[in-house]
């Protein structure tokens, strides 16, 4: 249901319901299982998720937040740097030159190969 509903508002309340716990009992299976909360675990997954777009599409930073299900893209700047400790456009412009440098390297050893 988590991954189904990222880019959605997801409540704990909903989270609970779901499983047919109350809301404080499933916070802490929850926590007990995962090792972290389930707003945390959340966060976590809208931030591996805009990893993704960041590395694969060329949309905007602010698209990438929405899609995300980050309200506002100062938010997921903040949430975003507090668990990479780089902004979203940090993230994107180093994952590019490292995608760059790979090319040349795999160009340069073909070359020498003779290809």
């Amino acid at each position: 249901m988590i991954s189904e509903r990222l880019s959605s508002t997801l409540t704990l309340a909903e989270l609970a319901r779901e499983a047919g716990l109350s809301a404080a009992y499933f916070s802490q299976r929850f926590k007990s299982s995962t090792g972290t909360s389930p707003h945390q675990y959340l966060l976590r997954l809208r931030v591996c998720k805009a990893k993704t777009l960041l590395d694969e599409s060329e949309a905007p930073v602010i698209d990438i937040a929405a899609e995300c299900g980050f309200q506002t893209q100062q938010h997921f700047a903040r949430i975003f740097g507090r668990l990479t400790t780089k902004t979203p456009t940090e993230y994107r412009r180093e994952r590019q030159r490292l995608t760059l440098a790979s090319t040349y390297a795999s160009l340069a050893a073909n070359h020498e190969l003779g290809f």
